[in-house]
């Protein structure tokens, strides 16, 4: 993926992030264990710098998930 690709991507993230707190609690968390699941993928391709993203936007959605917490500080 390019730089410009990531920014985007992160662009599309942030605003995502914006409108996160109106969401209800079972839409962030599902939104959440999804970003969880990509950065599971970024690590597998060796792309920790996305991988460490993909976490820090599931914990943006959903501070109170664990596993995006706990996968994020174990597995880098």
């Amino acid at each position: 993926m390019g730089k410009a690709a990531f920014l985007g991507g992160l662009c599309i993230a942030v605003c995502l992030c914006a409108w996160a707190s109106d969401l209800a609690a079972e839409t962030r968390t599902a939104t959440a264990a999804s970003y969880v699941n990509s950065a599971t993928g970024w690590r597998i391709w060796d792309s920790t710098n996305l991988a460490i993203g993909a976490y820090g936007i599931a914990l943006e959605f959903s501070p109170e998930f664990a596993p995006a917490y706990f996968q994020s500080r174990a597995r880098l």
